[in-house]
């Protein structure tokens, strides 16, 4: 795993784990449209392993 990767991975857990998190605005509708609260998007957050990054990759639903 690339080193900046899991610094980054550990920052999310910790902001998570403290309740600091801010969602975007399309985040938030994006957890909506799935039927998942705040707490369910930190719940998701905090048990991001390294196995979950797929690295860069483009969305099929948006040029992202």
């Amino acid at each position: 795993m690339a080193s900046w990767l899991s610094r980054v991975r550990d920052g999310i857990h910790t902001r998570a784990r403290e309740g600091n998190v801010r969602l975007t605005v399309k985040a938030l509708t994006e957890a909506r449209d799935l039927d998942l609260g705040v707490s369910d998007v930190i719940d998701a957050l905090l048990a991001l392993s390294p196995t979950d990054s797929a690295g860069r990759i483009r969305s099929t639903h948006s040029s992202e």
